[in-house]
């Protein structure tokens, strides 16, 4: 798992995200979410990314 920030002052357009090492990741996002669960007290952040390029490895098994 890598670590990420987002700091906004709550407008699309001076909300940032930026990777563990502080750098802006400039990738073309679409929404960020986020919560806090009251239960257990852990923030969760879901980002969509548009149009992603994705590298994906998988198995096909006859049958």
């Amino acid at each position: 798992m890598k670590n990420i920030r987002i700091i906004s002052d709550g407008t699309a357009c001076g909300t940032q995200v930026l990777d563990a090492d502080g750098t802006k990741i400039e990738a073309p996002i679409k929404r960020i979410e986020w919560c806090i669960d009251a239960t257990g007290r852990i923030g969760e952040a879901k980002i969509t990314f548009a149009h992603p390029i994705v590298e994906l490895q998988g198995e096909i098994k006859d049958g």
